[in-house]
């Protein structure tokens, strides 16, 4: 199984509407460079291409914590012990998963997303040690 760290914030695919003066796009003008970040760091990997049969996909998105997660003064370093770990709240799952799937794509390591037939996906806030982002591995599945 390969697996990288894609570093930033993860963002998700938006809707896609029609432009003013034709074509189409995604509403999310953040996507484009997250996308990118993502193929890049999957390309300077040195993932190889699965042209054919099943893949397995997990992706971790780590999100940054609000301020509101920290306390204030001189605890304005230290995590609150009602913190969440995961992330609730949008971006919405299912987009997250969305985009790094077309970035797979995009990069050549799949043939088409569809090749795609488990996913295992969370959200996440950072823990002291990390910072947001997604960790993203593939497997190939084994036929039987």
């Amino acid at each position: 199984m390969s697996s990288v760290f894609v570093p930033g914030i993860p963002q998700q695919k938006g809707n896609i509407i029609k432009g003013k003066w034709g074509g189409y796009h995604d509403t999310n003008k953040k996507l484009r460079p997250w996308m990118q970040q993502v193929v890049t760091t999957i390309t300077e990997a040195g993932w190889e291409p699965i042209l054919h049969g099943p893949v397995c996909v997990d992706i971790t998105f780590v999100f940054p914590r609000p301020k509101a997660h920290y306390g204030s003064g001189r605890n304005a370093n230290v995590l609150k012990a009602a913190a969440p770990l995961w992330h609730t709240k949008a971006p919405d799952l299912d987009k997250l998963i969305r985009s790094i799937l077309d970035a797979l794509t995009e990069a050549g390591v799949v043939t088409d997303d569809g090749q795609v037939c488990r996913v295992t996906a969370v959200k996440c806030f950072t823990t002291p040690e990390d910072r947001p982002g997604a960790w993203i591995a593939m497997s190939l599945r084994a036929s039987t």
